[in-house]
């Protein structure tokens, strides 16, 4: 486990038992927001194929001009793919929502698959910083849950200015920098009730793309000639951290090829990278 009170969620796996039935969000657009259809009549499930009927599948884009939203990628003029309700994606959704329990934090909305699903929520409350995507989605996800407030503001701001606790709070990120995925983290936790909880999408991921990245540095480096060499300028600071560290355990690390060492000590880091 990463901490007592963050979740690490298998989102590969299927659940025994199934989601509810969604109706998929309706087409339109508004502004740079999208949603738009496609009939497909098999998905893949986790890698497994397999054949549903026909049905509509809601896939909502946004054109991207340059700014840095915590939710989007800076992806210049391109359509953006927030989220599909396709099979595999709703049971990654599930294996989220279906362990959300009393006083609710929703951190993102995108098609709202994540509130729609979270059926043993009492009260859910979900911050969106996006009006266009919000008018769009918002109508199904107060219809399925009518308890849920939506709150348009910057994600940041409302978690440092709530004093209201949650008992699971739900963090959609991507595959965010660790950085910014654990600085958000540290925000949340303030306002995490006593025996509450977590889920982070995703974040077993952006860990291990650290491990991976840290193994890799061990090459460079010995190519470089050894320990000793600084940190490129630039270079983000879970990476100087390590290649610091490196430096500190150059025998183990490397001579002895302790894979084990170095993966303990870079899941470590990575879960305590804040700033």
């Amino acid at each position: 486990m990463a901490s007592p009170w963050i979740l690490e969620v298998d989102e590969e796996r299927i659940p025994k038992e199934r989601p509810p039935a969604l109706d998929p969000i309706p087409s339109g657009s508004l502004g740079d927001a999208v949603v738009t259809r496609s009939k497909k009549t098999r998905f893949s499930v986790f890698g497994r194929s397999r054949a549903y009927a026909v049905r509509d599948v809601s896939r909502l884009s946004r054109i991207v001009k340059g700014e840095k939203d915590l939710f989007l990628p800076d992806a210049g003029d391109r359509l953006v793919k927030l989220e599909e309700d396709d099979p595999e994606t709703v049971y990654r959704a599930w294996n989220y929502a279906r362990l959300a329990r009393g006083r609710v934090l929703v951190l993102g909305l995108k098609l709202g698959l994540f509130p729609r699903l979270a059926l043993h929520a009492r009260r859910m409350i979900i911050v969106s910083p996006d009006a266009a995507v919000n008018d769009l989605v918002w109508a199904p996800v107060a219809h399925k849950f009518q308890q849920a407030q939506l709150v348009l503001s910057n994600t940041e701001e409302v978690l440092r200015r709530t004093d209201e606790k949650f008992d699971f709070i739900y963090v959609d990120l991507g595959i965010a920098p660790l950085m910014e995925a654990n600085a958000l983290i540290k925000l949340v936790r303030r306002i995490l009730a006593k025996d509450g909880h977590v889920a982070v999408r995703s974040y077993g991921m952006m860990v291990q793309n650290y491990q991976a990245r840290c193994q890799q540095l061990i090459t460079s480096i010995a190519l470089q000639g050894g320990p000793g060499e600084p940190a490129p300028e630039g270079a983000p600071m879970e990476e100087r951290l390590f290649i610091e560290w490196v430096g500190k355990n150059w025998e183990r690390a490397f001579v002895r090829a302790d894979y084990r060492f170095v993966n303990a000590w870079s899941r470590k880091t990575a879960l305590e990278i804040t700033d």
